[in-house]
């Protein structure tokens, strides 16, 4: 029996294995001819081919037919139909049959991307001519079009400027039907410079590897996934380097051949090895692929371990720029391997994603050789396993700066080091959800990039005080959203301790709280909000009555001798505060009577220098706000300038307005500091025991200032004036001002003692 022959055969038994999902149809379900516009440039169509399309239309889209439809030349004779670069022609499964006759796309001249999506379809024999100018061909989902004869039309078209071929599930409903992939057909990719090809979801009966390496230069992406693979020429390369241009390889979910499925059901140990060398050459010819995904191997039924393997090393230096590994689903239960130095095809990976294996332990030596790895995915593993009997080597997994994406999610773990993740400075995202986790008790404080923190469907019950300072100290780079996912885990709220974590999740704009849920006091699923958090405030201060009732109780008759000794206190007080009061109305009876050292409540000194300030500023609002506050039209400010008599002394002037006022305002500045006769106003205050209140309006220079005034200046508060642009404004109130100077003066100790107003 020949190859076919066999092939035929083992495919009609083996059919169910291609249940696979390709392109995604698009359902159809009204059939009512019509044409709309999705935006300016494009249109869809469904169930007719309009005879003529706007001009300003460049992509057009048509499908969903319920009669059995032949597309010919004159379907797009229309000048029209010249211009339009795109053209995408799709049905669903359950419609009838399309033919696409010879020469019937010959008319469009401009067209650039051309999408045939048609499961019951038909291609004649010089259906692909005039396509001088495509360069993208996708005919996935006509799974009941034959690949052998789509190939030989596609051969003999001239698609000159083709780049991209997608060819997913073509063929895949017909039982005795498989692509053969031989010499004619890499050198058909060749000659066009084909740059993508997507063989995904097909039967593939044949490979010729030697033409393949061959020809294979201007492929940068390729996929297999989901491919049955039935057989392949093994034939060494005469390239040296084969595919050099590739950058994407995908072969996962492939099916091998019958011969080889015994594989899948192995369990495969490679165990107790020492000083290996590994030929990479000789694992992989496609050097240059920047990305290489091999998930579902073998659909994950066999079972792999690499177990005490030390001191791996490769053989000779290559220059591979791995960029992605996908490693999902493979069975890879053990990966310890620890290498020697650098694996030199590692050595530029960046993103590594071994989920969904059951995996039981990784090597952290394996995860420091990569040393630009900046996503890794662990997820849907067992690495519970490794922290319970290696929490050493668990701690030391993810020891590089790189790292900035970690997906730790269901793995079973139940706890996590404070110094788990310290290493990862650049952390953007950390995935634990689906864990064992109470608590986030390690630290990622030290990131300073953390974008999300998914620790959702743990066993998390509350927040500790130390937790929530941590996650507080985080620099979230983006704190607008929501970066802590605290969703599915069975969070308390039935005790007074649990007000302080649920206030501060309702107060953090970090947390979604959105789909958080706790259990109350009485064992119902409650949302976590506002109303939650008022149950709990009154449940608190319950407790709270309850224990001073208690304590009273206990303390009733210290409580009264407390009651006693503050009732005491209180009268003293009392009687200070009623002396106090009579000698204010004593000080503002005389300051209204205007006799003796009370004609002025105020005497105001300055420098000449700030003559415009003070009168601008100062006298009016001073003097108004006195005679409000002492109830009288007499002047109870005295300014030098006003109140001086002329012809005198300036000195005897000084000390005569000083003993008829009760305090003395000094408006210090550095020009008054200057003055020999502003600072005899200041030693003659103090001389007569007048309180001195200081007004500030700029800095001043202390070095200018006695001893006495610096004391003040330093010890007492004062008068402080503020800019606003070209104003000046008080900081403080003129009704405050004027207070406390009648505070000060009717104060007898003060005025007896001679000491310093502060307000």
């Amino acid at each position: 029996m020949n190859m076919a022959s066999y092939f035929y055969m083992f495919i009609g038994l083996n059919a169910h294995l291609l249940c696979v999902t390709g392109y995604k149809l698009e359902a159809c379900d009204d059939f009512n001819p019509m044409c709309f516009k999705t935006n300016n440039n494009s249109l869809k169509c469904v169930n007719m081919f309009p005879e003529g399309i706007e001009s300003e239309i460049l992509n057009v889209e048509i499908g969903c037919f319920n009669n059995e439809l032949n597309i010919t030349k004159k379907t797009f004779s229309n000048e029209s139909w010249r211009k339009i670069q795109t053209l995408r022609i799709y049905n669903d499964d359950h419609q009838r049959w399309v033919t696409l006759q010879n020469n019937c796309f010959v008319n469009l001249n401009s067209l650039k991307e051309l999408k045939i999506n048609i499961p019951l379809s038909v291609f004649d024999y010089g259906s692909l001519n005039g396509l001088d100018v495509v360069t993208l061909l996708d005919v996935s989902n006509c799974t009941r079009a034959d690949p052998d004869i789509f190939l030989n039309i596609l051969f003999n078209s001239s698609l000159l400027q083709l780049k991209s071929l997608a060819l997913s599930s073509f063929g895949r409903d017909l039982g005795n039907k498989a692509f053969h992939l031989t010499d004619t057909f890499w050198q058909f990719v060749k000659d066009r410079s084909v740059s993508s090809l997507n063989l995904s979801y097909v039967m593939i009966i044949e490979i010729n590897t030697r033409a393949f390496n061959e020809n294979c230069d201007s492929l940068t992406d390729i996929s297999l996934r989901g491919s049955y693979l039935f057989g392949f020429y093994r034939k060494r390369a005469t390239s040296p380097k084969p595919c050099k241009s590739l950058r994407f390889l995908d072969i996962s979910e492939i099916i091998l051949p019958k011969h080889l499925q015994f594989m899948c059901q192995l369990t495969i140990p490679f165990e107790n090895y020492s000083n290996m060398s590994i030929d990479i050459k000789q694992i992989i010819d496609l050097w240059d692929a920047e990305t290489i995904l091999l998930n579902q191997f073998c659909n994950g039924q066999s079972t792999l371990i690499f177990k005490n393997i030390t001191k791996v090393h490769t053989k000779t230096d290559c220059d591979t720029k791995w960029n992605t590994l996908s490693l999902n689903g493979i069975g890879l239960k053990v990966l310890d391997i620890q290498t020697e130095g650098t694996i030199c095809f590692l050595i530029n990976l960046e993103v590594l994603s071994i989920n969904d294996n059951r995996m039981e332990f990784i090597n952290p030596t394996l995860m420091q050789s990569m040393r630009k790895l900046r996503t890794v995915d662990l997820s849907n593993n067992n690495l519970a396993f490794m922290k319970t009997y290696n929490a050493t080597l668990f701690e030391k997994l993810f020891q590089s700066k790189t790292l900035k994406n970690i997906n730790l999610s269901d793995n079973k773990i139940t706890h996590l080091s404070h110094s788990m993740f310290l290493q990862c400075i650049n952390l953007q995202t950390l995935n634990l959800s689906g864990n064992y986790l109470e608590d986030i008790d390690f630290h990622i404080n030290q990131t300073r990039t953390l974008q999300i923190l998914d620790m959702s469907y743990n066993h998390i019950n509350g927040l500790s005080t130390e937790t929530m300072q941590m996650l507080d100290s985080v620099q979230w780079l983006n704190k607008t959203k929501y970066g802590l996912d605290l969703s599915g885990n069975p969070l308390k709220c039935s005790l007074c301790s649990h007000l302080k974590y649920i206030q501060w999740l309702l107060s953090r704009t970090y947390v979604n709280v959105s789909d958080l849920h706790c259990t109350n006091d009485h064992g119902v699923l409650s949302v976590v909000n506002q109303q939650v958090s008022k149950q709990l405030e009154n449940l608190c201060e319950q407790e709270a009555r309850k224990k001073r009732v208690v304590l009273l109780s206990a303390l009733l008759p210290t409580i009264i001798v407390v009651f006693i000794i503050v009732f005491i206190i209180g009268f003293v007080r009392y009687r200070r505060i009623r002396n106090s009061e009579n000698n204010r109305v004593n000080v503002l009876r005389r300051l209204r009577a205007g006799d003796g050292d009370c004609e002025f409540a105020v005497f105001f000194a300055f420098s000449n220098k700030d003559d415009a300030f003070v009168s601008e500023h100062v006298v009016e609002p001073f003097r108004y706000h006195l005679k409000r506050a002492v109830k009288t039209d007499r002047n109870l400010l005295c300014v030098g300038d006003e109140n001086f008599r002329f012809g005198r002394s300036i000195h005897d002037e000084a000390i005569s307005c000083l003993r008829r006022s009760m305090l003395l305002v000094v408006l210090l500045l550095n020009d008054y500091l200057n003055s020999g006769y502003c600072k005899l106003e200041f030693d003659l205050a103090l001389q007569l025991g007048k309180p001195v209140i200081l007004m500030i309006k700029e800095q001043v220079n202390e070095e200018l200032m006695s001893l006495s005034m610096s004391m003040l200046y330093r010890t007492n508060t004062r008068i402080l004036w503020t800019r606003r642009g070209d104003n000046y404004v008080l900081k403080s109130t003129w009704d405050n001002v004027v207070k406390s100077i009648l505070d000060t003066i009717s104060n007898k100790e003060f005025v007896k003692r001679a000491n310093y107003a502060t307000f």
